[in-house]
């Protein structure tokens, strides 16, 4: 198995969508998050993830053999010194990667 932790890509929302539509994933995941989650919601993340500033926003997929299986983003927060880092990480045997 390889995983990398790589840029995120359009072609990555149906992916996405099918991880995070997961009952038993989402159950883990913070609030807020639509259920079930579509390849929208997944192209609409993904979108934004793209177009954020690079200076405040990192976004990154986590893939396992090339299948998204998580995410990872780093975002600053009002503070100069102060930021977020929130990371999604969906590898289960309800899952075939």
């Amino acid at each position: 198995m390889v995983c990398k932790i790589r840029k995120w890509d359009l072609s990555d929302a149906a992916g996405l969508a099918m991880v995070l539509s997961n009952k038993k994933v989402q159950d883990n995941l913070r609030d807020g998050l639509p259920y079930p989650y579509r390849e929208e919601d997944g192209i609409d993340f993904i979108s934004s993830m793209l177009s954020a500033d690079e200076n405040d926003t990192f976004a990154f997929a986590i893939t396992a053999d090339n299948k998204v299986i998580g995410g990872i983003v780093v975002s600053r927060q009002g503070h100069r010194r102060t930021g977020e880092l929130r990371y999604c990480l969906c590898f289960c045997r309800a899952i075939r990667i």
